[in-house]
């Protein structure tokens, strides 16, 4: 019985060891089955569910990997992992993917100056022309929601010492009209930030589409 449970006990250990685990910069340690290291991400399967979906870390986010045989991957923080794969004419595989609010091509993030690169190599000329309007635009309401965000935001208590202001001179009627008209252009201004950020993710979304058709 003892040789039983000794016998148990070994094969558990050994389910244990047999998983890689990642070691994240942030200090978070995850058990994987990794699946492939590109020149930029890590591809994995999360070891509880190897038959579910798989997930993409970038390695700049990766201290270092080990593997269920011992042997051990160390990511260095280069720049090297952040410079984006040569843009190739699109094919099959290479399409951009929206995860979460990111935009990602073969694995590796994108910013709007990325997608603007990647646009500008497009072998169709009229879908490369339609995608650079589209970008124009989407650079403008992307500019559009921050200011506005940031007027509405800032006009709040801006009334409100205004409105203070005016109270102390023992205008309360005036005090209250110009906290009312900050607090309305403060709105305003949060509605349109609103408004330019849809838009802003709609023509996102829009290039993205029209690039992955093809």
């Amino acid at each position: 019985m003892r040789l039983f449970y000794f016998i148990l006990l070994v094969a558990a250990i050994k389910c244990i060891r047999a998983q890689d685990t990642i070691y994240k910069r942030s200090g978070d340690c995850l058990a994987a089955n990794i699946i492939e290291v590109t020149p930029y991400a890590v591809k994995y399967k999360k070891i509880e569910n190897v038959t579910g979906p798989l997930y993409v870390t970038d390695k700049t986010d990766i201290l270092f990997i080990k593997y269920k045989n011992g042997s051990v991957d160390t990511f260095k923080l280069n720049d090297s992992y952040r410079q984006p794969e040569k843009f190739n004419a699109v094919s099959d595989t290479n399409k951009i993917y929206i995860v979460g609010k990111n935009l990602f091509y073969k694995y590796h993030r994108l910013n709007n100056n990325d997608l603007l690169r990647l646009i500008s190599f497009y072998p169709d000329e009229v879908k490369r022309n339609s995608m650079m309007n589209d970008h124009k635009q989407l650079r403008r309401n992307n500019r559009n929601r921050y200011t506005f965000g940031i007027i509405g935001i800032a006009m709040v208590p801006l009334g409100c010492l205004i409105a203070a202001g005016i109270s102390s001179l023992g205008d309360d009627t005036g005090a209250e009209g110009a906290a009312v008209a900050y607090f309305l252009i403060g709105s305003v201004s949060v509605g349109i930030s609103q408004f330019c950020n849809y838009r802003y993710h709609n023509k996102k979304k829009h290039i993205i589409a029209t690039y992955n058709t093809f």
